[in-house]
């Protein structure tokens, strides 16, 4: 292509310049050099939806280091679009480092542009999922890694080891906090389903899930407790959400 010569464009090259980098490899990915800072947060994505009105759901599972060194695991769910669930979690020291050493030993800051085929997917009418991986480092953009890149390129094996050290705290003797939110569904998602009305919620004791008061109608557990440490008088999980202390 001859150089441009437009006054405006002066200086130049061809457009062919402009033009993205080739995808890489997953050893071409390993071995890149991208500079970064510490890891911030590891966020482990997920996303389906079928044919029916409201039956789509999304998952973040995400690792975050705090400014005072502590490290949280936050899982979002989703579903539809007028119930969204948030579980907080203590990540312990132990599990954080093996995350930081699993995406440095990986080079997973390198793994931002693999070589994706979509022709190479099965052609699906009535269903949809996608899954990825996003980085954020101190300092640098972050790096969204597509989970399906990764399986093309035979890599599946490391996001599996780390989609495991993320769910490694989802457990209830490190849960912190726990919510639901409901939006207002519509006469149409209501017809005939029997679907939660808004405001309803789950009690942690005994499970029963269409409560409305402030104590629970099948065994009269409290939906809010103070915490004996701080004062915080609206605590919904097993810990305080202002200074963690478990409730006693």
């Amino acid at each position: 292509m001859a150089e441009n010569k437009n006054p405006l464009f002066a200086g130049m090259g061809p457009f062919t310049d402009l033009q993205e980098a080739p995808a890489d490899d997953l050893e071409t990915a390993r071995a890149k050099n991208v500079s970064h800072g510490p890891l911030r947060s590891a966020v482990w994505h997920h996303y389906s939806s079928g044919m029916m009105m409201d039956s789509s759901v999304s998952e973040n599972t995400a690792m975050e280091w705090q400014a005072d060194g502590t490290v949280m695991l936050r899982v979002t769910v989703t579903r539809g679009s007028r119930h969204t669930e948030e579980r907080l979690y203590r990540v312990d020291g132990e599990t954080a480092e093996e995350v930081i050493a699993l995406t440095e030993k990986e080079n997973l800051a390198g793994w931002g542009n693999l070589r994706y085929d979509p022709s190479e997917e099965p052609i699906i009418y009535d269903y949809s999922s996608d899954t990825s991986v996003r980085l954020s480092f101190s300092g640098t953009r972050p790096v969204t890694i597509g989970y399906k890149a990764v399986m093309q390129n035979g890599g599946a094996d490391v996001l599996s080891r780390l989609h495991d050290l993320l769910m490694r705290c989802a457990r209830e003797d490190c849960l912190i906090s726990s919510s639901e939110r409901h939006g207002t569904p519509t006469p149409l998602m209501e017809m005939g389903m029997g679907m939660r009305t808004a405001g309803e919620w789950t009690c942690p004791a005994c499970g029963y899930a269409r409560n409305s008061g402030k104590f629970c109608s099948e065994c009269g557990e409290a939906r809010f407790w103070v915490c004996m440490g701080c004062g915080k008088d609206d605590n919904t999980g097993k810990y305080c959400t202002e200074c963690g202390r478990k409730r006693d």
